[in-house]
């Protein structure tokens, strides 16, 4: 979609080997920056193909905290495939960092589908079973596994509908842990 337009295609070279540089990085732990460097490169990918805005919101404070890799990213790409996709007219995803004196809450709010009533608790116990199902997506059940494993109970993801009528999608990690 984007041949006839070099500096769109240089954009979108660029992109593509940024993020598979990343994804090709084997590594026990990132710091906030990469990782979100990482998800931006994808989102960048995401609005050369279709309508899409997004806007990060972190301290700057928190740009070396440690963090394990590849746990952003794929909390923005299901908001893109799982809510925006199925909602007309949706194209938002905001990411947000929060920080306490113990804790850092990372949030990702789309502007999609969402979730009505029993379909996030049913989500959440899906994605807290200790085995996913053959035929299920695994992404998100992925996601919260790690952050259970290595940060513990207490990380793991949470889904609330948002004043946008998207999905908010978010986890709580303690600071500095290695």
């Amino acid at each position: 979609s984007v041949a006839d337009n070099q500096e769109a295609v240089v954009d979108m070279s660029s992109h593509l080997a940024q993020y598979y540089r990343y994804r090709t990085k084997l590594r026990a732990k990132t710091v906030l920056k990469d990782e979100l460097t990482f998800a931006e490169n994808y989102l960048e990918i995401m609005t050369m193909r279709k309508e899409l805005i997004y806007s990060n919101d972190f301290p700057e404070e928190l740009m070396e905290e440690p963090i394990l890799p590849l746990i952003i990213q794929p909390l923005v790409e299901n908001a893109i495939e799982h809510g925006i996709e199925g909602r007309e007219g949706a194209f938002q995803v905001y990411l947000l960092g929060e920080t306490s004196e113990k804790h850092l809450k990372i949030s990702i709010t789309d502007d999609g589908k969402g979730l009505r009533g029993g379909e996030i608790q049913d989500l959440l116990a899906r994605i807290n079973r200790k085995e996913v199902a053959e035929d299920e997506s695994v992404g998100l059940w992925n996601v919260n596994q790690r952050l259970i494993n290595h940060y513990g109970k207490e990380a793991h993801l949470h889904f609330e509908g948002n004043e946008f009528g998207g999905l908010t999608v978010w986890f709580a990690i303690k600071k500095g842990m290695k």
